[in-house]
């Protein structure tokens, strides 16, 4: 029996972008992106995939805290909360934006192993 990916679940995020039509935050239709993890149901999660989610997900992650540094800094210096709003939406564009970046860049890494090794 085929064993579901756990990672493509992300792509239930995707139904929080039918908030834009309710609402007027148009950026609400940013989570529309997330309908392209349901790709991931159909992969097989083996070691490398599993690595390869690791490593892409740990440099997301100290992005992300170096985001949040830097707007906590920004807040603490000015007392302005529009620094704060600002930060918390860079960084979660910027930590996903990485996370995907990074995790297509080891995708196509390892396909184009493969493809090599079949030669």
């Amino acid at each position: 029996m085929k064993k579901k990916n756990k990672f493509g679940y992300l792509s239930l995020l995707g139904l929080l972008g039918f908030l834009g039509f309710v609402t007027e935050h148009n950026l609400l239709f940013l989570f529309f992106g997330y309908f392209g993890y349901a790709y991931y149901f159909n992969v097989i999660a083996d070691e490398m995939f599993k690595e390869h989610l690791l490593k892409a997900s740990a440099i997301s992650f100290f992005i992300l805290l170096f985001v949040m540094m830097i707007t906590i800094i920004l807040v603490t210096i000015t007392r302005n909360m529009e620094f704060a709003h600002w930060g918390l939406f860079l960084g979660f564009i910027i930590g996903n934006l990485t996370f995907v970046v990074f995790h297509t860049i080891y995708e196509i890494k390892e396909s184009n192993g493969a493809k090599d090794e079949n030669i």
